[in-house]
């Protein structure tokens, strides 16, 4: 909800009321200018919980999109591993002696390739799962609203979709 109004009981039809004879409109952009408006502000209470959800639910989006963004990084990770290895392997074979090509030797390839094979692995069994349950949670019946509620929520969730997929993995 973009703007924390709401309307009187006294307004007309489309949120308009008579003033002084005439058709009074403010838009929701400055009604402190137009003291003859149909909005009113919101009591304190109701903004101040209006401002605590918009506030855990950027830190939800933030969240989310870091966790999304990682992922995409490690994909294209692995997208560009392969030609990177195949040009640096030619290179090597072209300029052997070479003191500034040097670093793309084997070992700095092969570590490349287990640490996005470690985190695609990361991103596909936990991450991107994590971010699917963390925005579809609300928290536990009972406890208190806010981000930590929603971390609780999503890890026993995945822990308990981790332990399904790990039983049906040992029975078959």
């Amino acid at each position: 909800m973009p703007f924390a109004y709401f309307f009187t009981e006294s307004e007309g039809f489309a949120g308009s009321k008579k003033v002084g004879g005439h058709l009074g409109v403010c838009p929701p952009l400055c009604p402190p200018l137009f003291p003859g408006s149909p909005l009113t502000p919101l009591p304190q209470g109701i903004m101040a919980r209006v401002y605590e959800t918009s506030v855990v639910l950027l830190l939800l989006t933030l969240l989310v999109l870091g966790l999304c963004t990682f992922t995409l990084a490690v994909a294209l990770g692995a997208v560009l591993l392969l030609p990177f290895s195949i040009i640096s392997n030619e290179v090597l074979l072209s300029f052997p002696h070479n003191y500034y090509i040097q670093w793309l030797n084997g070992s700095l390839v092969h570590g490349l390739w287990n640490l996005i094979f470690l985190f695609s692995n990361l991103s596909l069994v936990f991450l991107m799962p994590f971010a699917y349950f963390f925005t579809e949670s609300e928290g536990f019946a009972g406890s208190k609203k806010g981000i930590m509620a929603r971390v609780y929520e999503t890890s026993v969730v995945l822990l308990l979709l981790t332990l399904l997929v790990l039983g049906m993995v040992w029975v078959a």
